[in-house]
């Protein structure tokens, strides 16, 4: 039970780095394709911590629940909404989750997303994420 578990979490850790990733360079569009080097990229962030099996199954599983298409270089109507619908759910966190929150991102997560100085905590993250969302009108 354990080890499902444990590879649920990868999964979840590598699927939401994909959303992220693919709603942040085509700002929340679903007709632009991402046209960077994904797994090149995410590599690159998790450093020693990447796994390529992990990163396979991510992908398999965001094209098998119709999060993305495209070898999942583009976001579906329902992987933007998925991706919108969790970064709002950090909206209403109570003060001691935002607390908990404020812990200092390292350097190579928001320059994986292109935030640079705006998201120096998991909280401004998620706020970035919202106001790029605010921003689209969507």
């Amino acid at each position: 039970m354990n080890e499902i578990l444990r590879i649920i979490e990868k999964r979840d850790l590598y699927t939401h780095i994909i959303l992220f990733k693919i709603y942040i360079e085509n700002e929340g569009r679903t007709d632009n394709f991402y046209g960077g080097q994904l797994d090149k990229e995410i590599q690159s962030l998790l450093g020693e911590n990447f796994n390529r099996n992990d990163l396979g199954t991510a992908k398999e599983y965001l094209m098998s629940q119709g999060l993305t298409k495209l070898s999942c270089k583009q976001l579906t109507t329902y992987g933007r909404s998925y991706i919108e619908d969790w970064a709002r759910s950090f909206e209403n966190l109570s003060e001691s989750d935002k607390q908990e929150l404020q812990q200092e991102l390292p350097t190579e997560v928001f320059d994986f997303f292109k935030f640079a100085e705006k998201a120096k905590t998991v909280l401004s993250f998620i706020t970035q994420i919202l106001k790029l969302k605010e921003t689209l009108g969507n």
